[in-house]
């Protein structure tokens, strides 16, 4: 009842500003850049989904899947983390490579021919690493230390620590906490694409009248029964804050994650009118778009789909990254979102908020979109996203599918 409560006083204290708004709304429309079913890698997206299914089972095999927090013995301690190459075939990281390990994870994934790897650091030490200096986060600031970007490099099998104006002093007291060999310490400078340029379809814009900040649908959701849409919380940063379409209005801001310590940067917007959301993606020929508890391992192919520059592809390249966040647009780093993705796609001003997808499976012609999240921005260089459970989880949603 206290949810039903809120959710009613954003509906009254909105209404007076309810516009006129369309009665239908078309599905995306393909677009020349986007990639046609003929041009598909069917073969590597089948390849593809495969090594996601033996990845699945690597993770349940530790009873590790869909947490929100990993402590340092989350995994078999000879397990140094998972890849897919680009075959689209599974890579398996062991610190003891010999035969008895590797018959393990063959028994696990049931594939007799799994590829695997030897590391140095098991994936545990990895993220007791991260977990560490998380908890020294707001010491670290208060000392003068801004750590722009930390995160699991499964290819390199360290921890990428990103520091502003990184000097030897500065690494000195990074290290007095934790010095581990598997840490890479490096200068970054901070930026976060928080120009984020409302047809109500996912990957179209939309805009914050009271800030003037622009992004992208990300997809359709509901909560406590009310419909609505998922955006950017850095678009959507505050409660009722009226978010318009082409200056037509589609709702407010209801809940927004977009907040110290927390794994999404996302906002739920109420409906206030009668336009809604799709489901439907219409990238490669349309298609239904599913959702995904995010067992796509680094190296999986994704797509993001925003308003500015619409369908880009890349990797998922971490799984777990701090990321520091300036919420005043001060140039200085306020604080920190925790357990967001990296990727190695496109993005631009404008795209914050669109869905990250990947293919799922072809069939006929037909393909089937599956929702892994929703595009932040851009940080030291690479894209980053926030993953679908974690979103439903931070703003108590449930998403609208097929």
């Amino acid at each position: 009842m206290k949810k039903i409560r809120k959710v009613c006083a954003i509906i009254l204290s909105i209404m007076f500003l309810i516009l006129c708004l369309p009665t239908d709304s078309e599905h995306i429309k393909a677009m020349e850049d986007l990639i046609s079913v003929e041009e598909l890698d069917v073969k590597y997206v089948t390849k593809q989904a495969e090594s996601t299914e033996q990845y699945k089972k690597i993770l349940e095999s530790y009873n590790n899947f869909n947490t929100r927090s990993i402590d340092k013995q989350a995994y078999d301690e000879n397990y140094g983390g998972a890849y897919i190459d680009e075959n689209g075939e599974l890579v398996v990281l062991l610190v003891d490579n010999q035969e008895l390990e590797i018959a393990s994870i063959r028994e696990i994934t049931g594939n007799s021919s799994i590829k695997t790897e030897k590391c140095q650091f098991s994936y545990n030490e990895l993220m007791f690493v991260i977990e560490t200096i998380n908890l020294n986060l707001n010491f670290l600031l208060e000392n003068g230390i801004s750590i722009v970007e930390m995160y699991e490099d499964v290819y390199t099998n360290s921890v990428q620590i990103g520091v502003y104006q990184l000097d030897e002093e500065k690494e000195s007291k990074i290290r007095k906490i934790i010095n581990s060999p598997c840490m890479e310490i490096y200068e970054a400078n901070y930026h976060e694409d928080m120009d984020s340029s409302l047809e109500i379809k996912a990957g179209d814009v939309i805009k914050s009248i009271e800030t003037g900040r622009t992004g992208s649908v990300g997809f359709c959701a509901t909560q406590d029964g009310y419909d609505g849409i998922v955006i950017s919380g850095h678009v959507g940063r505050f409660r009722v804050e009226m978010i318009h379409h082409n200056d037509v209005l589609y709702g407010a801001v209801a809940t927004t994650a977009y907040k110290a310590d927390s794994h999404a940067d996302a906002a739920f917007v109420l409906n206030v009118g009668d336009l809604a959301p799709s489901y439907m993606i219409d990238v490669y020929a349309c298609h239904n778009l599913g959702t995904s508890i995010s067992y796509f391992p680094v190296g999986a192919t994704i797509y993001k789909y925003g308003a500015t520059t619409k369908l880009t592809s890349g990797k998922i390249t971490s799984q777990n990254c701090t990321l520091g966040r300036d919420s005043d647009g001060d140039g200085t780093i306020d604080f920190y979102m925790h357990y967001q993705a990296r990727g190695s796609y496109a993005a631009a001003g404008g795209d914050s908020g669109g869905p990250i997808f990947t293919i799922g499976s072809v069939y006929n012609g037909r393909i089937t979109c599956t929702l892994l999240g929703i595009h932040c921005g851009r940080v030291g260089g690479e894209a980053t996203f926030s993953k679908y459970y974690e979103i439903v989880e931070e703003l108590d949603i449930e998403a609208v599918t097929y």
